[in-house]
Formats: structure tokens, sequence, C-alpha cells
């Protein structure tokens, strides 16, 4: 898509649809659309000193990344979505996030692996 002279609320509009649309991809099972598309939603938002809804394509990013076990990939994601910038995710999401985060920083590649799981599937019904 072409960016160039929206403004910032068509910006942000255009960003939300690309997040959205990346979760569609996700759920249909095109995943390098869904990681491009997730991606040109977070290149736009980049922009602004503050957007508070990022989490709507970095969402997709964090359950493609544990697809691929690339937890070190995650982690960039899910500090994003924890930091306080953001609109929090519902429920014990978060803080299982900052456990997961926890035990990614001490190396136990496992449990977080388990953590980013178990945060995913704790999401409602259309997160990912």
């Amino acid at each position: 898509l072409g960016h160039a002279g929206l403004g910032r609320g068509l910006l942000e509009y255009s960003a939300n649809a690309l997040a959205n649309r990346a979760w569609v991809w996700l759920r249909q099972g095109e995943l390098e659309r869904a990681q491009s598309t997730a991606e040109e939603a977070l290149s736009i938002w980049v922009q602004f000193e503050l957007y508070p809804f990022e989490w709507m394509a970095l969402v997709p990013l964090m359950a493609l990344s544990a697809r691929r076990n690339a937890l070190d990939e995650a982690a960039r994601y899910v500090r994003r979505v924890v930091a306080a910038r953001q609109v929090p995710l519902p429920g014990s999401v978060p803080a299982v996030l900052r456990d997961f985060i926890d035990a990614h920083d001490r190396g136990t590649h496992d449990a977080a692996a388990v953590l980013l799981n178990q945060a995913l599937a704790d999401l409602p019904d259309g997160y990912c």
C-alpha cells in the first residue's frame, strides 16, 4: 500500500486495517502474508511518538514466532506488548508475558516457550 502523503489519522486507519488483515492471514494459515502485513502496520505506527494499539500487529507476530520457536524474536515483540505505553491485553496475559520475558532472559528457553504458548492460549477467541 502507498502511504505517502496521508495525514496522521489516515495513516493510523491504514495501519489498523493492515494489522486486522494480518490477523485474518494468520487465521487462514497464510503465515508469510501475516508476517509481512503485521510488519507493515508496525512500520507505519513507528512514525508516531505514541500509538497504544501496536499490540494489534504484535500479537500475530508473537504467534508466528511461537510457531517457529523463535524465542528471541518473540521476546522483542513481547517487550513491546507489555510496555507501559500499550493498552494492556486482557486478563492474566500481561503477567504471563512478563514471566515469559523473565524465563527468556534467564535462558530457560523450554519454560519460556511454555509461557509464550500459555499467554497466546489465554487470549480470548479472535486475538490470534
